[in-house]
């Protein structure tokens, strides 16, 4: 037995689901992977209403007495190799840590002179290691929490996701050591003797040539390296070929690069972007992107968001080795089998090439890491690797994603494999 159990239930007969039975048959599998009673766990439920979703939180809640419980809604939740994005399910993760050291913590937004004021965020302790936070859509600004929280959390790395919840606006519901939640964030800062890995994997890889912002205004980004920011996109959409050309025109998005020295693939912040009416040559961008920005243009493909998520899983397993216990993972609710045509594949992968308990939830956005900024992202897969024991590499570090290239032939694949496992070498004494 290991020190991480998994569970998933999932609704099969016609009507009315029991989610009181179907939270307890996902507590008893977790619990039945582990040989001690978990200090962490985290609870995960696909429901079609909020009264389903809070009544399944508080009866897996009920079942864990002596731990740190958090959990969520969610359009659909990520357990056992296997995604749910419709109907009724029930996912826990449960750790049992030695040397844990676990503080929960719930968010409010309230007014303030000058706008608005986030309350219920613990300082940082000298042991922490990494935030994780989950946040209801309708009432926490998870994008402006996000560009601010290095300074709020002083550099402490933070994780999570933005709830899908039921159907219903406005349903989101959390659940916080059996305390339910409509509005807000909830969270929970973990320290002590323990090792974390993160990764975001991108859905989208890049065309067309590196470019910076030279004019905008608000949310209008007016032009790229001097030229109107529309023809930019039309020159860049003519020059590519085929089958890059038809990805391009069922939907070319704007990726705004972290790190404008070192812009490389998943190192982008990826923004959705429209023409803007009554602005000639203009794009009207759902986020504002400043001039002086790095930028790139990015297209949608299955098949490079494939591969790049193996390549990274596969370096974190390399690394971590003996010491991975398990992982969670928030996948973007795009994905799925609207982009690989099954709902299982984030799961199928990251079950498959960390061989531990992962179990997360579809999110709306992915709150990570990236290029030593906490970003907000779109369309990834966001996984978060969780090591133990006495032979942990005590910290939070961010998975090495070798240099993708499209098109690459079988060999050169194999390369980048091993390339991923050689991104950090072996501690002493793991040979």
């Amino acid at each position: 037995m290991g020190l991480v159990g998994e569970g998933l239930a999932v609704a099969t007969a016609p009507g009315p689901a029991d989610m009181t039975a179907l939270a307890r048959k996902a507590v008893r599998q977790a619990l039945t992977q582990m040989g001690s009673t978990p200090n962490l766990v985290f609870v995960f439920v696909a429901a079609t209403d909020a009264e389903d979703a809070e009544q399944a939180l508080l009866a897996a809640h009920s079942q864990l007495p002596s731990a740190t419980v958090l959990g969520t809604s969610a359009a659909g939740v990520i357990a056992s190799g296997r995604g749910t994005d419709e109907g009724t399910a029930v996912a826990v993760w449960a750790a049992r840590i030695p040397g844990l050291r676990a503080r929960s913590f719930h968010l409010e937004v309230m007014a303030a002179p000058d706008g608005h004021q986030i309350v219920g965020l613990p300082g940082r302790r000298r042991d922490d290691i990494i935030a994780l936070l989950f946040t209801d859509p309708w009432s926490f600004p998870a994008t402006d929490f996000a560009a601010h929280a290095r300074v709020l959390l002083n550099d402490l790395p933070v994780v999570g996701a933005v709830a899908s919840g039921p159907a219903p606006a406005r349903a989101t519901r959390f659940l916080l050591d059996g305390r339910i939640h409509s509005r807000g964030a909830i969270g929970v800062m973990l320290g002590g003797h323990l090792e974390v890995t993160t990764l975001t994997s991108p859905a989208c890889r890049p065309v067309g040539p590196v470019l910076t912002v030279t004019d905008a205004e608000g949310f209008l980004l007016k032009s790229l390296a001097g030229s109107p920011a529309a023809l930019r996109a039309q020159e860049i959409v003519a020059s590519l070929d085929e089958p890059e050309r038809a990805l391009a025109l069922s939907g070319l998005q704007l990726g705004v690069a972290v790190d404008s020295d070192d812009p490389r693939m998943g190192d982008f912040v990826i923004h959705e972007f429209q023409a803007a009416e009554g602005e000639r040559g203009a794009l009207q961008m759902i986020a504002q992107v400043p001039v002086g920005a790095t930028v790139q243009f990015h297209v949608r493909d299955e098949e490079a968001a494939d591969e790049d998520l193996n390549v990274t899983l596969e370096g974190v397993a390399a690394r971590m080795g003996s010491r991975l216990e398990g992982a969670l993972m928030f996948a973007s609710t795009a994905r799925g089998r609207f982009m690989f045509g099954t709902r299982d594949h984030d799961a199928a992968v990251a079950h498959g090439r960390l061989a531990v308990p992962v179990t997360g939830f579809f999110a709306e956005a992915e709150m990570a890491p990236l290029g030593g900024e906490i970003c907000l992202n779109y369309q990834t897969a966001t996984v978060v690797a969780i090591g133990a024991g006495p032979r942990a590499v005590v910290g939070h570090h961010v998975a090495v994603r070798p240099q993708q290239v499209t098109g690459l032939d079988p060999m050169t694949r194999e390369v980048h494999k091993m390339l991923a496992e050689l991104a950090h070498p072996p501690d002493e004494g793991e040979l």
